[in-house]
């Protein structure tokens, strides 16, 4: 075996060179004996040649003679072997021996550090290890990923009987940084829009996949302390057309910045640890563009991953289904737009129909298995699939590409113009039932809504409101003439939004980032949309609220609903309960209960089994930052909802406490006062306590969910 080898030259001496040199062939066989089984589906590759970019930026990070010799010789040594170790817990049959048993693909990537410590120290022969060094190397695969908190590994540590302490934080900290920076286009050969619906991996995961997808390249300079990335962007033609134009102009850049975030943060992490020491540091971490001609289809994937990026902000049940259809007309060459159709976003003059037929297959497999899985009440989004499977099979299938555009096209269109009827059957709704004459213009009196779970029906349901009221007052004049004019700032001041924060669907990330909260969207979305007493409450203040002022209406959406019930995230029973308990005891027929839905989330079939919203993990029973999960026959929503301070999760979340974060509710529609649909609106109690006919109304409202209009 050779004693000269360029990945650790300077760095080892001969005889450690050749210990390194076997655990990477140790590390080869591992991957050769994964090789045979299916990739994780969405993550980047991890691999030997991962691995040894890894290394390579180790080299980068400290690259003169004067850093490494603040280095033990061990120590270099400890770099570079964790290197190639950190992320064999990514390797299926890795996983299986540790746990033992198979897991799923989030499953493998959420635990892969600590499958990877797990069997170093109890496989360390399998690894060409030393027994001495398995603790150390193995405390270095967990301390790799930003979501543990790196403060809590120990500034050092002991190896062998001498009792020799080694700086493992420090090296901890290059690994970590050496890892994040191993960026592009070579990590990510699956297709695009893949990633854009992968709803249900974590958040980490997506952001480290587009990184790969819009990086050139990464330029580490340690005598100026400041590591630089270049984003890819791509130099359009006039062939290209004005959308692809104005999703690069618009949107990349906002792209860019998500993902400079992300950096900085794993920067940011380690950036005091590597300030402390006497090697190198690297204080930030800059962006350039870089406009170039690329390959036609890296135009295309680059085009279709940053006009789906919205899908990573947990988009709303209708958002989501508006999400498939634009990604399949994206994968066949094309954009759609809510006004105008099909719009090509392609130069390509003969498409290759073999490839999208591929690719398209390829997606609905994708969402079947893993959105659906994700997301089992959603009735909507199971009937789009189902609906997109059938035009495959009738059209594709025979090459017509152009028939099967033709009927995604439809459905799109006939999505948005479900949306706009909820929007005009809500101004119906409100001119019929606003008693308190809330529109005329003499009133003051403003409108007191209640709002929960993010739904973009409700917000139409709520503009159609403020348009029942502009109707009123100016019959004459169309609703466009109102946009962004005086008037429609004037009435919609009298509106007053309660907004409870949903907390259940909260998302927090390491070093406490908030990923997503969905009060906070939902303050935006009607800010946006020139609403301007909008104010935030806890969940658990409904009852407060309630109590104290003459709440209108409490407005909902839907994943889902059949001829009984429907179905959205967890909280709307208590809140649904509590307003109708209320509303009993005070003998009131207000608040007014109003779902809003289109029958595109309608389950007709009665006697349909309902799809079992139930959790059967096969995972291991671990903790996520110290957290330990419960286990129900309901399904949950496995993160965390509130702060990740680790020494707030060790002091309160012992070993005998778990966290149990219910996904959905199932409410009955007849504890509703109206629905909104886009076939109308309809009574169901119509805010009468006391209603004998309500089955029969039921049965009118979702007979008309039936009829194809």
């Amino acid at each position: 075996m050779t004693t000269k080898n360029n990945d650790w030259e300077n760095w080892l001496t001969p005889e450690m060179g050749e210990y390194l040199l076997k655990i990477k062939a140790a590390v080869t066989a591992l991957d050769k004996q994964d090789s045979a089984k299916e990739p994780l589906a969405y993550y980047t590759p991890h691999g030997p040649k991962h691995f040894k970019m890894v290394e390579d930026n180790l080299h980068k990070l400290i690259p003169d003679k004067d850093a490494i010799n603040c280095f033990e010789e061990e120590e270099r040594f400890y770099l570079l072997a964790s290197a190639w170790l950190h992320d064999i817990g990514m390797y299926r049959s890795v996983a299986k021996e540790v746990w033992g048993k198979e897991l799923d693909d989030n499953e493998i990537r959420e635990y892969h550090h600590i499958t990877s410590a797990k069997f170093i120290v109890n496989n360390y022969e399998r690894c060409n290890l030393k027994e001495q060094d398995k603790e150390f190397l193995a405390t270095l695969c967990l301390y790799h990923r930003r979501k543990e908190n790196i403060d809590k590994c120990p500034t050092e540590k002991s190896v062998g009987v001498g009792n020799k302490r080694f700086k493992i934080r420090l090296i901890a900290a290059y690994l970590r940084l050496a890892d994040a920076l191993d960026i592009g286009t070579y990590r990510t050969p699956t297709p695009a829009y893949a990633i854009c619906l992968a709803y249900n991996i974590p958040q980490e995961s997506k952001m480290h996949w587009i990184k790969n997808r819009i990086i050139n390249g990464i330029f580490i300079n340690a005598s100026s302390h400041t590591i630089s990335v270049e984003f890819m962007e791509p130099k359009l033609d006039q062939q290209s057309g004005s959308y692809a134009k104005e999703i690069i102009n618009k949107k990349l850049g906002y792209v860019i910045d998500s993902v400079m975030q992300d950096l900085n943060e794993e920067l940011n992490s380690v950036k005091q640890i590597l300030i402390s020491n006497k090697a190198t540091y690297f204080l930030y971490i800059e962006s350039t563009r870089n406009i170039e001609f690329v390959p036609e289809q890296t135009t295309t994937d680059l085009i279709e991953m940053v006009a789906n990026y919205d899908i990573l902000v947990h988009p709303s049940a209708s958002k989501l289904l508006e999400m498939i259809l634009q990604t399949i007309a994206n994968i066949s060459g094309y954009h759609l737009q809510k006004n105008v159709g099909a719009i090509k976003i392609t130069s390509e003059k003969k498409p290759n129909v073999s490839k999208i037929k591929k690719d398209l297959s390829e997606f609905l497999d994708i969402i079947s298995r893993e959105l659906i899985k994700s997301r089992p009440c959603h009735y909507g989004l199971i009937k789009l699939v189902n609906e997109c499977a059938h035009y495959y099979k009738e059209y594709l299938e025979v090459d017509n590409l152009t028939g099967f555009g033709n009927n995604v096209t439809k459905l799109f269109l006939d999505h948005h113009r479900y949306r706009h009827k909820i929007r005009t059957n809500a101004s119906e709704f409100f001119k019929n039932n606003s008693n308190d004459k809330t529109h005329q213009k003499e009133t003051n009196k403003q409108i007191v809504i209640v709002l929960y779970g993010y739904s973009e029906l409700t917000i139409k349901a709520i503009c159609g409101f403020r348009d029942s009221i502009l109707q009123e007052l100016y019959p004459d004049t169309k609703r466009k003439d109102f946009y962004n004019h005086n008037i429609e700032s004037d009435i919609s001041e009298r509106f007053i939004f309660f907004i409870c924060e949903g907390q259940p669907k909260t998302i927090t990330a390491p070093q406490d980032k908030l990923v997503y909260h969905d009060g906070i969207r939902y303050a935006s979305a009607l800010e946006n949309r020139k609403f301007t007493n909008i104010v935030m409450i806890p969940d658990a203040a409904v009852g407060t609220i309630l109590n104290n002022y003459n709440v209108d209406y409490i407005l909902v959406g839907a994943n889902g609903f059949d001829k009984s019930s429907f179905i959205h995230s967890a909280g709307h029973a208590s809140i649904i309960n509590l307003a109708l308990h209320n509303k009993i005891v005070k003998r009131c027929n207000k608040p007014y209960i109003v779902l809003s839905t289109t029958k595109e989330k309608f389950k007709p079939s009665a006697d349909q089994k309902r799809v079992d919203c139930v959790t059967n993990s096969t995972g291991p029973e671990l903790s996520d930052s110290g957290v330990n999960f419960y286990r129900s026959h309901l399904s949950g929503r496995e993160r965390l909802w509130f702060i990740r301070d680790p020494q707030a999760i060790n002091q309160f979340c012992g070993e005998n406490i778990s966290i149990f974060n219910p996904r959905e509710d199932i409410i009955p529609i007849k504890d509703l006062d109206f629905v909104i649909s886009d076939s109308g609106w309809f009574p169901i109690k119509g805010g009468n306590i006391e209603v004998d006919n309500i089955s029969e109304k039921i049965r009118i409202f979702t007979d008309a969910q039936q009829i194809i209009n």
